[in-house]
């Protein structure tokens, strides 16, 4: 709300936000219905002129009429700036100043108080807003409604996008799960492949990851759980019986190509005293001691109404899974839902979960043993309206980069699924400094992907009441702004900050030994491409 005013008729109130069309002004005055006007422009200085008058108002942007109408009128009895009556909905932005006028003003006198306060508060053009390609459009032909995105960007740049696809809007409409895969950044997408159709029943909760190094490097593996045709997590009995929910996974040893038949791994994956267990996202393989090289999956258990949260971990490359311990949440309000996890430069685990009869606040805990235990649930600065978000690592400093940064992606809203932001934090997830508003339209569940993190992050998300799945292409720059101090220079092989003679022994030494980090141009064979590859960066200074 930018105002709201109380008269004998009713309200009056200027505001954005509104369920219905929640990236537009709106204008509202007695009980006349409301006046929907245009899209609300973010990072801007705008001025707005907002007339009530006896049978009408009207709403002007830098001069400009933006809506208006026939309205019932009475006298202002109360106003209250920046938030609704209730003292909820606050604006999210500024006010820079308020100027009030008991009669409505001639033309003239308008005009010259907009020029005023244009003069005042320049008007800002906001940045280019990042590139948003939709991937998954509901009523295809193929699908109702696609849901519950996740996304992968691969070692090789292959980009692999997931959802549930849906036979109506219902979490438990005979889903599928199906994949695209882009092998140009996201510019362009293959058609809708169907990687499990399980008939009546419901497939949920796509969670993906990539073996990076080590046993079976370059596998992907999705998992996913089911559910009995027409039965939800508040239905499924608890154990590994007829008629519970079950735990899938299937791997791809080709970047996505080809898959294997889905494997049913539920008494590996979920405990026997529950009903059900996923989380929709990404895993992870750990970088860094301890336990180097382990893969990582997050999840939460029912049954629902308690549900908990544990990591699912493994040392063997995927062969093996072993259950971490559930997370303790006795000592915040309420507790986890839908929950990602990343790891920390210090090979700490931060998990970042959905708020469950909580604070309408995002959950965090943290594990220094690779996931087997965890510290207390507590709550995060982050709000939310209750909705699964994403947590990703953008860089390490120990990668020559000038910060370690995390990014969170979610609703910038305690009460809607509105405004998709990303945050980022610069200390391991104990504040998160700053943020910028990726989508201020409908905004719901969210992926994260970094692409390139030079150049391109990639957030997959719901959109526009669940029409469509869409990722959003963002520069680091974009987001950072001056915070980017750039990518490390890869012609410095020693780290030293000098580009020299010894670099060049370093980088020969690499090659020699037939070390992987000599593969210039990554394509798995070392040679003189190689060598020309490196000599190039380092003739241009980098």
């Amino acid at each position: 709300y930018v105002f709201d005013g109380s008269s004998g008729s009713g309200r009056n109130a200027l505001f954005t936000g509104q369920a219905a069309d929640p990236a537009r002004w709106h204008l509202y005055s007695g009980s006349s219905p409301v006046t929907v006007g245009p899209p609300v422009g973010t990072g801007v200085v705008q001025v707005h002129t907002v007339t009530f008058d006896d049978g009408f108002n009207e709403h002007r942007i830098n001069g400009e009429i933006a809506s208006g109408g026939g309205a019932p009128l009475q006298a202002l009895r109360g106003l209250i700036l920046g938030a609704r009556y209730t003292t909820d909905f606050h604006l999210d932005g500024a006010i820079s100043e308020v100027l009030i006028y008991e009669g409505v003003l001639g033309e003239d006198d308008r005009s010259a108080i907009e020029s005023y306060l244009l003069d005042k508060h320049p008007i800002t053009d906001p940045d280019e807003p990042p590139v948003v390609v939709d991937v998954f459009a509901g009523g295809d032909g193929l699908y109702d409604t696609y849901r519950i995105p996740s996304i992968l960007t691969t070692e090789a740049g292959t980009i692999l996008a997931f959802a549930e696809g849906r036979a109506n809007a219902s979490d438990h409409a005979r889903n599928d799960i199906v994949m695209r895969r882009s092998t140009d950044g996201g510019d362009t997408w293959s058609p809708v492949t169907v990687l499990h159709d399980a008939g009546g029943d419901s497939l949920n909760d796509p969670l993906v990851l990539q073996v990076r190094d080590g046993v079976h490097a370059g596998r992907v593996y999705l998992c996913y759980m089911s559910f009995p045709e027409g039965c939800h997590t508040n239905c499924v009995p608890l154990g590994y019986g007829a008629g519970t929910s079950r735990n899938w996974l299937m791997w791809s040893d080709d970047d996505g190509v080809t898959w294997t038949a889905p494997f049913d791994v539920t008494e590996s994956f979920r405990r026997e005293t529950t009903n059900f267990a996923g989380t929709p996202g990404v895993g992870f393989q750990k970088r860094h001691e301890p336990f180097q090289g382990r893969l990582v999956f997050p999840l939460r258990q029912g049954p629902a109404g308690s549900v908990k949260m544990y990591a699912l971990f493994s040392d063997d490359g995927g062969d093996t899974w072993t259950r971490g311990d559930l997370v303790d949440d006795s000592q915040t309000v309420g507790g986890g839902d839908e929950v990602q996890m990343v790891e920390l430069p210090d090979g700490s685990l931060l998990l970042n979960a959905r708020s469950y009869a909580a604070t309408n606040h995002r959950k965090m805990a943290r594990s220094l043993d690779g996931g087997a235990t965890w510290t207390p649930l507590t709550d995060t600065s982050l709000i939310e309206p209750q909705v699964m978000g994403s947590l990703v690592s953008l860089t390490e400093a120990g990668d020559g980069f000038d910060a370690s940064r995390l990014l969170y992606a979610g609703p910038n809203s305690s009460s809607s699924r509105v405004d998709g932001s990303i945050w980022v934090s610069e200390d391991g997830g104990a504040s998160w400094a700053f943020a910028r508003s990726i989508f201020p339209g409908s905004y719901a569940y969210s992926v994260l992907t970094v692409i390139d993190p030079c150049e391109e992050i990639g957030c997959l998300f719901e959109r526009d009441g669940y029409r469509f799945i869409s990722l959003a292409r963002i520069h680091p720059t974009w987001l950072l702004g001056e915070r980017d101090g750039g990518c490390p220079c890869v012609a410095d092989v020693n780290g030293d900050g000098a580009l020299d003679i010894f670099d060049i022994l370093a980088f020969l030494a690499l090659l020699d030994g037939g070390d992987v980090g000599a593969d210039w141009n990554g394509d798995t064979v070392l040679d003189i491409f190689d060598v020309l590859g490196f000599l190039e960066a380092f003739d241009a200074g980098c």
